[in-house]
C-alpha cells in the first residue's frame, strides 16, 4: 500500500500510525515523497509526546507494538 506525498510541507501533530488490516497486521506500507529536497514531513511545535529527549516517541508507528515487516520509508 503506497502512501505518496507530492512536493510540499506536511505538518503532523502526532505520530503517523499504520492502519490495521483484516488479518490484524499492517504489512507492506510504503511511504514515498517527491524527493529529499521537495517533500517534508514536519512535526508541529509542541507536538504531544515529542518534547522529552529522554523519553523519545516514534514518529512512524506500526500496529501490534511495532512488530511489523516489509515497511518502506
Amino acid at each position: 500500500l503506497p502512501l505518496i506525498f507530492p512536493s510540499g510541507v506536511y505538518l503532523f501533530n502526532d505520530a503517523v500510525v499504520w492502519p490495521q488490516f483484516g488479518s490484524g497486521d499492517s504489512c507492506c506500507i510504503s511511504i514515498r515523497g517527491a524527493g529529499i529536497d521537495s517533500t517534508f514531513l514536519v512535526l508541529t511545535d509542541n507536538a504531544v509526546g515529542f518534547q522529552n529527549p529522554n523519553s523519545p516517541k516514534a514518529f512512524f508507528r506500526t500496529t501490534n507494538g511495532n512488530m511489523s515487516f516489509r515497511q518502506y520509508v
